[in-house]
C-alpha cells in the first residue's frame, strides 16, 4: 500500500503519540496531531489529508462524529473512529455517519494498519462508483 497523509484527532496525548508511532512504522506520513474538532475542520479546509483517525470524544466538548460530518460537507476524506466506548448508541452514530472504520481503544498496530488499508481502498472504490 502507498504511503498516506494522515491526521490524528485525539485529545489524549499519550494515545495520540502511540498512534503516531504506529503510523510511522506502517509507512504512513503523520501530517498533524490535533486535539479538537475545530482544529480538524480548519486543517482539512487548508490541507486535506488522505485519511483521518478521529476520537469520538474530543477536547473543548467537541464530538468526533459531528466533526466528521462537518468535514464531509466540503471534502470526501475517509474517517476511522476511535473510542473507548463500545455502547450501541456510539457505534450506531458512527455507522450512520458513513464511517470507514471504528476501532476500540487501546488500538493494536496491526488492526490499525488493516483498518487504514480497508478505509482508503473503500473510499477509492466509492469515489470511482460516484464518477
Amino acid at each position: 500500500m502507498e504511503s498516506l497523509k494522515i491526521i490524528i484527532v485525539e485529545d489524549d496525548k499519550m494515545l495520540s503519540t502511540v498512534s503516531a508511532m504506529f503510523l510511522s512504522s506502517l509507512g504512513h506520513e503523520l501530517v498533524a496531531k490535533l486535539q479538537c474538532g475545530h482544529q480538524a475542520i480548519e486543517f482539512c479546509r487548508i490541507s486535506p489529508p488522505d485519511l483521518i483517525i478521529m476520537d469520538v470524544h474530543l477536547d473543548e466538548g467537541s464530538d468526533g462524529i459531528e466533526t466528521a460530518r462537518k468535514i464531509g460537507e466540503f471534502a470526501q476524506i475517509p474517517v476511522i473512529f476511535l473510542s473507548s466506548d463500545s455502547d450501541e448508541a456510539t457505534i450506531r452514530r458512527s455507522i450512520m455517519s458513513h464511517a470507514y472504520g471504528f476501532l476500540r481503544k487501546p488500538v493494536n498496530k496491526n488492526t490499525l494498519g488493516l483498518s487504514i488499508e480497508f478505509a482508503y481502498l473503500k473510499s477509492q472504490f466509492d469515489a470511482s462508483v460516484k464518477k
